[in-house]
């Protein structure tokens, strides 16, 4: 049965992109849009130097776009940078007094980009290039993030809080709400059977105590919403 769905869930899928595919080519003139984009980039739009990033044929013109977008208030450049910096690529960093700050970073783009609340938390725990650990601050930072969406950071640094900074049955609550979301197509995983399976098997762990069933129901009802909307998907 879940082989079925799943084979149904991909068709369907590839379905619809041929047909955005289609509409796309018949009316969007991509020469026409890039000359466009390129204009604003160098009028210093952020927004379109993140784009232009994309269209670079090399990392250090790719890495250049990414901080000048950055530099310019795009919050996705901003989130991108970040993750560019803590992975080491070349040339992310930057050099001398205008290099950007990690920090700085994600606490500019942390209001519009939950998984930038998210990555802060994880560098306020585990410490990051330019952020210094502060425990308190990660445990802030993971549960606004995972109000939002973004569950990742509280699933990765929970587990290791004592009970007088996160209950168990919290980090549990959370996982159970993860697994509702990814069950709802919330996840930019993919489809795979292995994953239902473990998704499924999350929702029906028997050792769930009922207060972290009843503290993930009340999560779902107070952020349920936001959190969808946040990671476009539907209800």
């Amino acid at each position: 049965m879940d082989a079925a769905w799943f084979g149904e869930a991909l068709r369907s899928d590839v379905a619809y992109d041929k047909s955005v595919m289609a509409v796309c080519k018949e009316l969007i003139d991509p020469d026409q849009v890039f000359e466009w984009v390129d204009a604003k980039a160098k009028e210093g739009n952020g927004a379109s130097q993140w784009l232009m990033s994309s269209a670079a044929n090399n990392m250090h013109d790719i890495q250049e776009r990414l901080r000048d977008a950055a530099s310019a208030g795009f919050p996705e450049a901003q989130f991108e940078l970040t993750w560019a910096i803590i992975g080491h690529q070349e040339g992310a960093a930057g050099n001398g007094a205008d290099a950007p700050n990690v920090g700085d970073l994600l606490r500019a783009s942390a209001d519009t980009i939950p998984r930038s609340e998210m990555q802060l938390a994880v560098c306020e725990y585990y410490g990051c290039p330019a952020v210094t650990p502060d425990l308190d601050a990660a445990v802030t930072h993971s549960r606004e993030a995972a109000q939002r969406g973004s569950i990742d950071g509280l699933l990765a640094i929970g587990p290791h809080l004592a009970a007088s900074q996160m209950e168990p049955d919290e980090v549990t609550a959370w996982t159970v709400v993860n697994a509702s979301l990814q069950l709802k197509g919330c996840d930019g995983n993919g489809f795979s059977v292995q994953w239902m399976q473990k998704t499924a098997a999350t929702l029906a762990a028997p050792n769930t105590s009922a207060g972290a069933r009843a503290l993930a129901d009340e999560y779902w009802q107070q952020y349920g919403e936001q959190m969808m909307a946040n990671l476009g998907c539907g209800s």
